[in-house]
């Protein structure tokens, strides 16, 4: 914080339980009161529900979870959409509910405009990663966020047998950093780079389009006639 005196900060809104997590909070709470101009917000489920509802095809980040606090920890993850970029990547934290991901994998939003997505809990087999998540959401790429020799051997094979059935590529962090960029106009085409470890060598990189190409240069406006003229009617 001390270094990089960030303009933003977003924390998990449920109460630490290990010394860890009440010595983070108080940290963070400390740099709220000195830095009276940057943001330091916790994503709690009354933040959740304060939040206006999001539109399809834009570039405002999307904040899905915690709209509970549950007993697990793990699900009081925050789950976060960005959009920002010509890229949209949806961030799942460590959560591992069923329920959530029956819940994300119907909002419309995610559904179309999903390219990547950082692997829940760090790829672990723990019901929420399935089958039927995965040919609903069609993500372009995976990425797992885990050391080279974890203990839980993450990510768990059966997800790395999910992710080829469903033709999703996989990239991790095993063996070195995974780097996503914008390419050419910045407008369509992101190129994703795995390092080698402790160096600036890339040992892969792939290509990829954008599922909202055709729709970056259209303005709100226009994507609201849209969706207004595709609507279907009220039924009685």
């Amino acid at each position: 914080l001390d270094k990089y005196s960030p303009a933003k900060v977003e924390y998990p809104g449920y109460e630490p339980h290990t010394n860890t997590g009440k010595s983070c909070r108080k940290r963070l709470l400390a740099y709220k009161k000195a830095k009276a101009k940057a943001t330091v917000q916790i994503i709690d489920p009354a933040y959740i529900k304060s939040l206006s509802k999001s539109e399809r095809w834009g570039y405002r980040d999307i904040l899905y979870h915690p709209k509970f606090i549950s007993e697990s920890s793990n699900d009081n993850s925050t789950i976060k959409f960005f959009r920002g970029g010509c890229f949209n990547v949806l961030s799942l934290g460590d959560v591992e509910s069923s329920g959530v991901s029956a819940f994300l994998r119907r909002c419309p939003t995610v559904k179309a405009e999903l390219d990547v997505m950082i692997l829940a809990h760090h790829g672990a087999d723990n019901g929420f990663t399935t089958s039927g998540f995965m040919r609903t959401t069609k993500p372009q790429l995976a990425i797992c966020s885990s050391n080279y020799d974890n203990k839980f051997d993450h990510p768990k094979p059966e997800i790395r047998e999910l992710l080829r059935k469903n033709k999703v590529p996989l990239f991790t962090t095993k063996t070195g950093d995974v780097v996503i960029v914008s390419i050419r106009n910045h407008t369509s085409r992101f190129e994703v780079y795995n390092f080698k470890a402790n160096s600036t060598k890339v040992s892969s990189k792939v290509q990829f389009t954008s599922k909202k190409k055709s729709r970056l240069n259209q303005n709100a406006d226009t994507l609201r006639q849209r969706y207004a003229r595709n609507r279907n009617p009220f039924k009685k």
